[in-house]
């Protein structure tokens, strides 16, 4: 009989009884050898490792002391702003009845409503100002910011930058405790880190947690990104508050979170302290962030449109286009160009080149290293001051000719066409149609780009670019350009071996 007995101690051990002759055995053979009752106890199992209650009490103390440190420099921005929306004409608005008989319905006339904002901040200096994200106060017509301490104070804003989603409010307060910044480029994945804020309108809620990842980009969230990931708990609400080491001293801006449902699923992404100290002073300074511009459009080289081009090397961004008269092109900068570094710098992704590029003044001279038709040669280019650039559309058209296995149906560019398309140029053919789910597409061609480039050459009409896409190697891949509302850029596209044509829908 096998037994499992608790002792005492709580450690689970294990009690053998050996049966010898009992109400069991009936025959003498069941009592042979001599009928013995025994019991022998086995070595208890090892108790598990008892948890140093020391390391518990310097985690919770480091927890409560970065709370105290940063907590009092926290708080709640509440804003409002006037919406003008016109009231549709009543009940019978889309009925039906009245919308089969063209019934016209008068509307009511424009009301105005009041709406609320909620977001968090803290205060950065003895002066004042005030570090929140640009969503919150953007387009507001008052805000309001409430201290730790429970006092409220109306706030001016001094400053915002929407590509960063910064903006610096500025309060008239005494007795204010600011935050010390810490640096965020020595934060490692693992670290602990601490997110303050007013999440659900619940002020100096504090939720803990590690550095997921360090660098995120590319999340289209705003213009320059650096994000640091963490899954320390963020809200709604908690846009604007500090995310925090465990010394108390800010490490990010918290800014955005990764959710289906709006609230938090483990995903959170702060703005690093040390792009937000930048940002800082010149939206102290100036009202806004003044930013260098270099002119070009520019894409992570892959290594598929690398050995398009020639180009063995790993590192390099490839410039898609040159903005006419701009630093770039006045330095002799050239689309299909690789550029390997700057200012003696190797670069191989965007992010960081846009963001080495912003962070110069205008006026500066950035060296840059290019890579063009097998050899490197240097160019300096004097930075001008960014500007603002427009979205691209598409421009609908129909189809006339289509290459096979591409997915994709091209027409000439006629006089009249490009000007009922308001076609800024006459040179290259329009792509009209683009089949769902097709190598163009994927490659992310799209109806309304003009295709300027096949290879290495130009295109003037729809019959030589289908001739020269179906002379290439598709699966190889064949390098394109093409152009959307003036800016031009390279794509690759392959087919895959066997692949059928892609036709229309």
């Amino acid at each position: 009989m096998l037994a499992l007995v608790r002792h005492p101690s709580q450690a689970l051990a294990l009690s053998l009884t050996v049966a010898g002759c009992g109400a069991a055995a009936s025959t003498k053979a069941a009592c042979e050898p001599p009928c013995v009752e025994e019991q022998q106890d086995l070595a208890p199992l090892a108790t598990p490792p008892e948890v140093a209650v020391a390391a518990i009490d310097d985690i919770q103390a480091a927890f409560k002391q970065a709370i105290a440190r940063a907590g009092p420099a926290v708080v709640s921005v509440y804003t409002t702003k006037t919406i003008t929306a016109t009231p549709f004409g009543g009940p019978m608005r889309g009925d039906p009845f009245f919308d089969f008989f063209n019934f016209s319905l008068p509307d009511g006339p424009p009301r105005e409503f009041q709406q609320q904002g909620l977001g968090s901040g803290f205060v950065i200096d003895d002066n004042g100002h005030i570090l929140t994200n640009h969503h919150v106060v953007g387009g507001a017509d008052g805000v309001k910011v409430k201290l730790a301490d429970d006092r409220e104070f109306d706030a001016t804003v001094i400053g915002s930058d929407p590509q960063t989603d910064l903006a610096v409010l500025k309060i008239e307060a005494t007795d204010l405790h600011p935050v010390e910044f810490g640096s965020s480029d020595s934060l490692e994945v693992g670290d602990w880190v601490l997110a303050i804020g007013d999440p659900f309108g619940l002020p100096q809620t504090i939720s803990a947690g590690i550095v997921s990842a360090k660098g995120r980009a590319n999340m289209g969230i705003v213009d320059y990104e650096d994000f640091i990931q963490t899954d320390a708990a963020v809200n709604p609400g908690n846009s604007g508050g500090p995310l925090v080491d465990l010394n108390g001293r800010v490490v990010g801006v918290n800014t955005a979170i990764a959710s289906r449902s709006g609230g938090n699923n483990g995903i959170a992404f702060a703005i690093p302290a040390s792009l937000a100290k930048q940002v800082i002073d010149q939206l102290i300074d100036h009202g806004a962030v003044v930013r260098g511009q270099l002119g070009v459009l520019v894409s992570e080289l892959s290594p598929d449109m690398a050995a398009s081009f020639g180009f063995e090397d790993q590192a390099g961004i490839l410039v898609q286009d040159v903005v006419p008269d701009g630093p770039a092109e006045r330095a002799g900068v050239r689309s299909g160009d690789i550029i390997t570094s700057i200012n003696d710098q190797a670069t191989s992704t965007v992010t960081a080149f846009r963001r080495d590029i912003a962070d110069q003044q205008p006026g500066s001279t950035m060296r840059l290293k290019v890579w063009r038709d097998g050899k490197t040669e240097t160019l300096e280019a004097k930075l001008a001051a960014a500007q603002a650039q427009a979205q691209v559309g598409d421009a609908p058209a129909t189809a006339t000719r289509e290459p096979p296995k591409l997915g994709v149906a091209l027409q000439d560019i006629t006089p009249k066409l490009q000007q009922a398309l308001r076609l800024g140029q006459s040179s290259g053919v329009l792509i009209t149609h683009v089949q769902p789910g097709s190598p163009a597409s994927k490659a992310g061609i799209r109806p309304g780009d003009i295709l300027e480039q096949v290879g290495d050459e130009q295109v003037q009409d729809a019959a030589r670019a289908v001739r020269l896409l179906t002379d290439a190697d598709l699966e190889q891949g064949v390098r394109l350009r093409v152009s959307r509302d003036g800016q031009g850029r390279f794509v690759l596209v392959k087919v895959k071996p066997g692949a059928k044509s892609a036709g229309r829908p």
